[in-house]
């Protein structure tokens, strides 16, 4: 699946890198009428801004702007160079973000047959005929209790600031804070010898794991950071990828270790 981020219908910047684990329809429709929308459910759609679409409300189906037809382009439906006609089309995307089927979509006719291989596909948890997660490394005892303890203490002393997440603009990454994307209190830890501490944790319980899982050898580490997800903040951080601009291109693993348990509400999962 091509690499694409646009607007949604709340003004949020959404990208296909959060998009896994589900099947997605994506229908690239030309104009769109309402009656038309009410057909539809779990799917998602673009379109450019000189065609019309109706107010979408259908739980399971969003408005995603592509604003000068970038995104229509790369999957087909407008001609890659020079100009001319919209060609709909719809795109059954797997839930590893893989391409299942590319299919015109002028008709009802071609639209059915869509939805039509869609009913056909197994259940997204076994796509692959056999149960599938990311690849991701869970590894207890990480850290002992009392530096699990002494990072806590040290978060709620400093209470911590508001995070932020790397975007593009105009060419160049910065930081921005996105309410809807991400809402935690960060404490960044600076004391060397709480860092030392951690490093020779993570130097002896994890280094070796991705060495002998990924066959990757870690040199350094960015940052050292508590996080906390507060009920009252509503805190959460949606599905996401750490290395997708070019200043943070260079990331390769993250790292969460959880210090706490006995609260109620909260986890993380990984699409």
């Amino acid at each position: 699946m091509p690499h694409f981020s646009a607007t949604g219908g709340d003004g949020s910047l959404v990208s296909q890198v959060g998009m896994g684990g589900p099947y997605l329809l994506l229908l690239f429709p030309g104009r769109l009428d309402a009656e038309a929308v009410q057909a539809l459910a779990q799917i998602i759609f673009f379109h450019v801004p000189d065609h019309p679409a109706p107010s979408i409300k259908t739980p399971g189906l969003h408005m995603l702007r592509d604003h000068d037809g970038g995104i229509v382009r790369r999957f087909g439906a407008l001609p890659s160079e020079g100009k001319g006609p919209f060609r709909p089309r719809a795109i059954l995307i797997d839930p590893m973000l893989r391409v299942i089927a590319n299919l015109p979509a002028t008709t009802p006719a071609e639209r059915a047959q869509v939805f039509d291989l869609l009913a056909a596909q197994p259940p997204a948890a076994r796509f692959a005929d056999l149960p599938l997660h990311a690849p991701v490394l869970v590894l207890p005892h990480v850290f002992p209790p009392a530096l699990c303890a002494a990072l806590i203490e040290r978060s709620e002393a400093d209470g911590g600031q508001a995070s932020g997440i790397m975007r593009v603009i105009d060419g160049k990454t910065v930081g921005v804070h996105d309410p809807l994307m991400k809402v935690p209190r960060n404490y960044l830890i600076a004391d060397h010898d709480r860092i030392a501490r951690i490093q020779t944790r993570i130097r002896r319980s994890v280094l070796p794991e991705i060495r002998k899982v990924h066959a990757f050898e870690m040199t350094r580490m960015e940052r050292y950071v508590v996080g906390c997800y507060r009920a009252e903040d509503k805190g959460h951080f949606a599905p996401h990828r750490d290395n997708t601009t070019p200043a943070t291109a260079y990331r390769r693993f993250a790292i969460s270790i959880a210090l706490n348990d006995g609260y109620e509400g909260g986890e993380i999962s990984f699409t």
